[in-house]
């Protein structure tokens, strides 16, 4: 069985522990199991089907139960905070935690994915790399120049590592890095975070960029609109076709020769109203 470091939900891992017991004894139950955690089986039962969390008095017992050393006690118990932190701010701040109190054995690339949507750059580089002749031995300032605002020589480097290392990008025959089929998942609970601290940095480039390129490079434009509940699943669906149909048309341009970022923003500006008056928006 993988070992608890391997884990980014507690919940998780309590599922697959109880399952490979449960093979391994016929006589293994989840009253069992329960009992000796000092669960209640029914609510256990809600816990590691991901509908209910357990509180950290029961972490002792628990760790017990599961013959947990104390390095491993404590990545659980900051695994049950980072799994039931309530904002973004206390989620990465359980997140950096528990990069810290992996072993360094343990062979995860979690870091790694997680490190790639921390910084607007390295999408970008990946991106520039499709059409700009980059050789191992060339120069990481320039390269680092070739970006919006432009990055360090140590920036890009670092960014060409990250790259190789999630086998996003490779060396030719000629050495020069081109781009692979490979993508990043974001199926686990990291996900969510990474995305969102990598929307944080791009929506912030969208507002340099009113600065640093005329109109006639960017195309920044603001709808403000009164709609209800009703109608916003239909306008998010109007995106993502959108969205869909925009990446199959770039997808099939020959010959790109700069990376753009865009971001769609549809976020409510007011607190929700009730309409009390009975006046409505019909017309006769």
């Amino acid at each position: 069985m993988k070992t608890i470091f391997e884990y980014l939900d507690y919940r998780v891992f309590l599922r697959e522990y109880y399952e490979q017991k449960k093979e391994g004894s016929a006589s293994f139950s989840l009253r069992l199991f329960g009992k000796k955690s000092g669960i209640d089986p029914s609510y256990l039962s809600k816990v590691i089907k991901e509908k209910r969390h357990i509180g950290e008095r029961n972490v002792p017992d628990l760790a017990e139960a599961l013959s947990l050393d104390n390095l491993e006690r404590e990545y659980l118990e900051t695994l049950l905070r980072f799994n039931k932190a309530p904002t973004e701010e206390q989620k990465q701040q359980f997140f950096e935690q528990l990069l810290s109190l992996r072993r360094p054995h343990t062979k995860c690339l979690t870091e790694e994915q997680f490190q790639f949507y921390s910084k607007w750059y390295y999408s970008a580089l990946r991106n520039l790399l499709e059409f700009y002749p980059f050789y191992a031995g060339d120069d990481y300032g320039d390269l680092g120049k070739e970006l919006s605002p432009p990055i360090s020589a140590e920036e890009a480097q670092q960014g060409i590592a990250l790259l190789e290392k999630l086998s996003l990008i490779k060396q030719d025959r000629s050495q020069r890095y081109r781009l692979t089929e490979h993508a990043i998942s974001t199926g686990e609970s990291w996900s969510s975070l990474a995305i969102r601290n990598f929307q944080k940095e791009t929506i912030l480039l969208s507002s340099e960029a009113l600065r640093r390129h005329g109109k006639q490079e960017r195309d920044i434009s603001s709808i403000t609109m009164n709609i209800t509940e009703k109608e916003f699943p239909t306008i998010q669906n109007m995106l993502r076709r959108f969205r869909a149909s925009l990446i199959s048309y770039v997808n099939e341009i020959p010959r790109p020769n700069r990376v753009y970022q865009l971001n769609l923003q549809l976020i409510p500006l007011s607190q929700k109203h009730t309409d009390t008056s009975g006046d409505t928006n019909d017309t006769e």
